[in-house]
């Protein structure tokens, strides 16, 4: 819930390797193309910066519609309920 305690998450130590787990394998910076599996091009979460400019999206797809990624390996719900709680306490 919006509130929750995030524990010291933060961007290198939670964000990151969640984003190099289970969403560059699609959106990656340096893929085109087919290479992308209909990801759209500048929503890259191998860039910082992107994701951040994409948060509200990225709460959307992998925590409340949990469309995201298409393919396995899937984050669990734990993984993505922290994902959510970092988001919500403004993604330190």
């Amino acid at each position: 819930m919006p509130g929750d305690p995030i524990e010291g998450d933060n961007y290198a130590n939670l964000a990151r390797p969640f984003f190099d787990s289970y969403c560059v394998r699609c959106h990656d910076s340096a893929k085109t193309g087919a290479a992308r599996n209909r990801a759209p091009m500048g929503f890259d979460s191998d860039q910082e910066s992107s994701v951040r400019s994409h948060l509200p999206e990225i709460r959307g797809a992998v925590g409340v519609t949990n469309y995201m990624p298409f393919n396995a390996p899937f984050p669990s719900c734990a993984e993505r309920s922290r994902l959510v709680r970092w988001i919500d306490a403004d993604a330190p």
